[in-house]
């Protein structure tokens, strides 16, 4: 994959979780997937112009397994990540990256694809029916 600053656009990210902009992968334990928290990603471009289209695809070992379009506001781009949740639960506890995908509108061409953030470890399957549980009681 291109490296952040390949594409010509300066890209920094961060979590909702995170105050530093980044511009290397980063790690994210599955621990930090809850079920009912929100969880947004924010991609930031030092171009100010609306020429790009932002695409989060999620994959593991070259599998894609879900994308999402990213939500632009200004140079700022972002996207939740809950809608994202199950799939890397359930990826087989394969090591799943999140892949921004950098489209130029006009054209409709790639520009660049970043590796932003990597899902590591399993996941308990039953930790997570249990919190489901105890959400669907209190809501």
């Amino acid at each position: 994959m291109a490296h952040a600053n390949e594409s010509g656009l300066g890209l920094k990210w961060k979590t909702s979780r995170q105050k530093a902009w980044r511009t290397k992968v980063q790690e994210v334990p599955m621990e930090q997937l809850v079920v009912g928290e929100a969880f947004r990603l924010c991609v930031f471009t030092n171009d100010f112009s609306s020429g790009y289209d932002l695409w989060a695809m999620l994959r593991a070992s070259d599998r894609l397994l879900q994308g999402g379009k990213f939500e632009q506001l200004g140079s700022i781009f972002s996207i939740y990540l809950n809608p994202f949740y199950d799939t890397i639960r359930h990826s087989g506890g394969e090591d799943t990256t999140l892949t921004v995908e950098i489209i130029e509108s006009s054209s409709n061409q790639l520009i660049a694809e970043v590796d932003i953030l990597r899902f590591l470890g399993r996941v308990d399957v039953s930790l997570y029916k249990e919190t489901r549980a105890q959400a669907s009681r209190h809501g």
